[in-house]
């Protein structure tokens, strides 16, 4: 049993925890799987949730009781034909195929078709497109109850350019429609569905030639960018209910890197919109907790380790989200919410007192900004800084789940970075709440 001191200490920092966490809404949050009633309940504390597939009406219904916003993928400069599952929409395309396809010709490339095994067409935007395209969202959005439509590939002409088995479109749309400007046909097609009422969330819109697209976007969206789940940090393991197994953990941005791209992918999009929210999508696998347990398995013996949510991961996106002036949302490898789902997007730290600052430690460079309800703090593990208190007694401390005493009006925090395999440490974010 615990002593009663602990124990009123410990009340306390439930009771902490549930009155700042609970009802806060906001955010962004993508999940392209099936949604379970857990799921269900922690996507209703976002505004807008991305779907990779026409959710059921009952699901939608009961979201939008919730007060969120549903809003659907769709790849923006193409879309994939496939044998035996063509739509209503595929037959008027393939109606209009010269007028409305760039890669119109059976021998023109099929870079992405081949891939999934199927024949993908890249539109053309003409006018009569463009009017064709904003009706079939229209009917989409008005069968389904959803509210918006997420658009991948935002980025026009620069997309194509930038690989070069996407080149030949380039120079086919020119040859087919000399008198257009691929661009701004794009943009009076975004301008078109905005002007319904329509809510655009567009990916990687601030790289369209002067983020023009973002001017009629109410969010734009950047991948991977504080954390990913393309890392070399691999082991074998014995998993929990599973077996054996080859795993990886995520991997974490340098804070440098981390601050250098943030911050320009976000001036670049408010460049034409100075409104727009900024989302960053990043990505974590989960994280592998030792147990005390172990398995005699093949003539050898292994410890037993238990997947859980990468909090670490987590907090370092939403700690610079913050940092940059935009939002975070991390999901697992499938764009789902396998061992991402925290609380921590709930929180709330209210509107931002100045810029943030660099600060030194022992270890390096760590950057810290303040908010009316607290602060964060982003820098190398094991970096230790006194922040002052600002006339507050306590902070809670979000990574490490505990409550911090201020002693000689200051703070002092310390960065703690789990241990990854092969003994390893990475960037550590962390959030900080007045008491």
């Amino acid at each position: 049993m615990l002593e009663r001191g602990r124990t009123v200490f410990f009340a306390i920092l439930l009771l902490f925890e549930f009155s700042f966490f609970e009802n806060a809404k906001g955010g962004v949050a993508f999940d392209y799987s099936n949604p379970d009633k857990n799921d269900l309940k922690f996507l209703s504390n976002f505004n807008v949730v991305v779907t990779g597939k026409i959710w059921k009406k009952s699901v939608v219904e009961r979201l939008k009781e919730k007060g969120v916003k549903l809003v659907f993928y769709d790849w923006l400069p193409a879309d994939y034909f496939c044998k035996g599952s063509v739509s209503g929409w595929h037959r008027v395309v393939l109606k209009h195929l010269k007028e409305w396809v760039i890669d119109s010709s059976p021998k023109d490339p099929d870079p992405m078709g081949k891939r999934y095994g199927c024949k993908d067409y890249f539109f053309s935007f003409t006018d009569s497109f463009i009017k064709a395209k904003v009706s079939h969202n229209l009917d989409v959005l008005k069968k389904t109850g959803y509210s918006g439509v997420f658009f991948d590939w935002a980025s026009g002409f620069r997309a194509f350019k930038s690989d070069r088995s996407f080149a030949f479109l380039v120079r086919e749309y020119k040859r087919k429609f000399n008198k257009e400007d691929y661009d701004l046909q794009v943009l009076k097609f975004l301008k078109t569905l905005k002007s319904k009422g329509v809510l655009i969330v567009l990916n990687r819109g601030f790289r369209s030639k002067n983020a023009m697209f973002d001017k009629y976007a109410d969010f734009d969206v950047a991948e991977s960018v504080f954390t990913t789940d393309e890392s070399d940090i691999c082991k074998d393991i014995f998993i929990e209910n599973y077996g054996l197994g080859r795993v990886c953990e995520t991997r974490i941005e340098s804070p440098k890197m981390a601050i250098r791209y943030g911050e320009h992918f976000v001036k670049e999009a408010r460049k034409s919109n100075p409104k727009i929210c900024f989302v960053f999508l990043n990505y974590a696998l989960p994280f592998y907790v030792k147990t005390n347990k172990s398995v005699f398995f093949k003539g050898k013996r292994f410890s037993i380790y238990r997947p859980t949510v990468d909090r670490q991961a987590l907090l370092f996106g939403e700690a610079f989200a913050y940092l940059v002036g935009g939002i975070s949302v991390v999901c697992d490898r499938s764009v789902g919410l396998g061992f991402v789902k925290d609380k921590l997007y709930s929180i709330k730290l209210g509107k931002p007192i100045g810029k943030y600052r660099i600060v030194y430690c022992k270890k390096g460079e760590a950057y810290i900004r303040f908010f009316k309800k607290g602060f964060f703090i982003v820098g190398k593990p094991d970096c230790s800084l006194t922040v002052k208190a600002l006339q507050h007694f306590r902070v809670y401390d979000v990574l490490n789940n505990k409550i911090i005493k201020s002693k000689r009006g200051v703070f002092v925090v310390k960065l703690h970075s789990q241990i990854y395999f092969g003994s390893t440490v990475q960037p550590v974010g962390d959030i900080f709440l007045y008491r």
